[in-house]
């Protein structure tokens, strides 16, 4: 009887060992029911594909939609977000984004404000959506109060040359920012670690771009209509990710 009580205490231990790894490597997809797949083929390729997952039944599934993108000129670094509180990955060894190096930042991200030229956005969202006007600035002055931070100069008290040297005036960008949404990469504003990631429209001649992630204007109005407040974007090279998917129980990608 001794011996039956030993031999299913070890067992009930162990199978609270592994339920508590289990929630505590997938807790930062609990919450989420959407997520967004871009994948190179290596840390240096700026072309990407886009795939979709979807929670059913607590199980993530691919659907069978997918897009082309590009990233960065330079591929993909790691960047600050998500992954970052997961005990079982560790990316350290991997390129590492840093401000202006033409590197997208690959990792586990929420997402965040959708903003457009319109005054209200054609589908409607879950997502906040404010519209761009010639006021607003995004700012990658690394030694500013405000760096990784999008600016309304109409509400400093003084001349934005006061705070920041360096910025990106939204308004200006014409096409390419349509529409936009936000990777929340960096969210402490970390000094030099990258700043103001963006999903938006591409360059119509196959340009990669400054760290961003582009798609074509007819996919981002897909992806606008699919987003939410829970969806999560996750950027890595396709062999990285495939390591990462059996840990966090997502489904491989071919």
């Amino acid at each position: 009887m001794k011996n039956f009580i030993i031999t299913n205490f070890i067992i009930l231990f162990f199978i609270l060992i592994s339920c508590n790894s289990e929630t505590k490597t997938n807790s930062i997809l609990n919450n989420s029911n959407k997520i967004m797949l871009v994948l190179t083929e290596n840390w240096e390729s700026m072309e990407a594909n886009v795939y979709f997952l979807e929670k059913n039944n607590q199980k993530w599934q691919k659907t069978p939609q997918t897009m082309q993108a590009l990233i960065g000129v330079k591929g993909l670094g790691m960047g600050l977000g998500l992954h970052d509180s997961i005990e079982e990955l560790d990316f350290k060894s991997f390129p590492q984004k840093k401000e202006g190096d033409g590197k997208s930042p690959a990792g586990i991200f929420f997402i965040s404000q959708i903003m457009g030229y319109d005054s209200v956005l054609f589908c409607g969202n879950k997502l906040d959506y404010k519209q761009i006007t010639s006021s607003l600035h995004a700012v990658d002055d690394s030694i500013s109060m405000y760096y990784n931070q999008i600016v309304d100069t109409l509400l400093l008290d003084s001349s934005y040359t006061n705070y920041y040297n360096s910025f990106e005036n939204l308004h200006k960008m014409s096409y390419y920012y349509e529409w936009i949404f936000r990777i929340d990469h960096n969210k402490s504003n970390v000094k030099g670690k990258g700043s103001l990631i963006f999903v938006h429209i591409w360059d119509k001649d196959g340009k990669g771009s400054a760290g961003c992630t582009t798609i074509s204007r007819e996919n981002m109005m897909e992806l606008l209509k699919w987003i939410d407040n829970q969806t999560i974007v996750i950027q890595l090279p396709k062999n990285n990710y495939n390591e990462m998917a059996k840990k966090l129980l997502l489904p491989e990608i071919e």
